[in-house]
């Protein structure tokens, strides 16, 4: 089995509009979102779910520092969380700084992140 594609973008082999990134995580615009600045954070390490992550603690604290971090450059208390880790089998977590209706099927919301939008995006809500 070859590498997936997470672990192709946390290598820098696919190319991806980064919001965050350390030795050990990454955080980049999702090509698809749901909601303007859809962010996926994810460990650069290959863990199958998010549970398997070791230091899930420092996890969480990055996925608490980019939702914080959000709120402030958003004017927007609520960033909403989800993992739901079937769709890419490598570890991530999802992160929706506008609120959307949940009653409405997820993909039918999904849009396209364009060149242009995804580099104002990472401007104002790089860290």
């Amino acid at each position: 089995m070859g590498e997936c594609i997470f672990c192709k973008i946390a290598s820098g082999k696919i190319p991806v509009f980064k919001i965050y990134e350390d030795g050990d995580y990454l955080a980049f615009l999702d090509q698809s979102p749901l909601v303007e600045g859809h962010t996926l954070v994810l460990p650069k390490a290959h863990y199958h779910w998010v549970w398997d992550v070791p230091n899930i603690g420092q996890y969480f604290e990055i996925v608490k520092k980019i939702a914080n971090h959000f709120q402030k450059k958003l004017s927007d208390d609520l960033v909403f969380c989800y993992i739901a880790g079937n769709e890419v089998p490598h570890a991530h977590i999802h992160l929706l700084p506008k609120p959307y209706t949940l009653d409405l099927p997820l993909d039918k919301l999904r849009g396209k992140l364009t060149p242009e939008k995804a580099k104002e995006l990472v401007e104002k809500l790089k860290l």
